[in-house]
């Protein structure tokens, strides 16, 4: 997975634009606006880890 600052992030991320730096960008041939990362469902969505860190454990 890659990164990109919160502001360049997709209009249909749930993320707070203001809140932690960086988000992660799915890679692969899909385009941004067909989806969301696991990522930002799991931590942004359901509120289940605070970071990618985290989240893996």
């Amino acid at each position: 997975m890659s990164h990109q600052k919160r502001l360049s992030a997709p209009k249909h991320y749930p993320v707070d634009r203001k809140g932690l730096t960086y988000t992660t960008t799915a890679e692969g041939s899909r385009s941004p606006d067909q989806g969301i990362t696991a990522v930002v469902f799991l931590r942004e969505v359901l509120g289940y880890a605070e970071t990618k860190k985290r989240q893996n454990r």
